[in-house]
């Protein structure tokens, strides 16, 4: 999962620079290959790894917005909520660590 996760980190300094050159397109399309990719690695779903993913989900939208793909945005909008509505019903399983 390390290159997933290096990967991801660099993905967002890279989309992060072609989104403020004016060339979010090109950013958007891998930033959205790498969150499936997110989605099928088990510890990335980690509840540690929640900033990672909500930087990460960020950035994406911010893309899309910038690509003028809107309703694109939007969903990626509801997808990030979804996911961590997901992630808050996970946590909340997890037994406290006993003293």
């Amino acid at each position: 999962y390390w290159v997933t996760y290096n990967s991801c980190i660099l993905a967002l300094r890279v989309s992060r620079w072609l989104r403020l050159l004016g060339f979010a397109t090109y950013g958007v399309q891998a930033l959205k290959w790498l969150m499936e990719n997110i989605n099928a690695c088990l510890p990335m779903m980690a509840v540690h790894m929640v900033p990672l993913r909500v930087r990460f989900l960020l950035e994406l939208v911010y893309g899309a917005e910038a690509a003028m793909q809107l309703g694109e945005a939007g969903k990626l909008c509801d997808a990030a909520l979804l996911q961590l509505e997901k992630d808050k019903k996970l946590e909340m399983m997890i037994e406290p660590v006993p003293e």
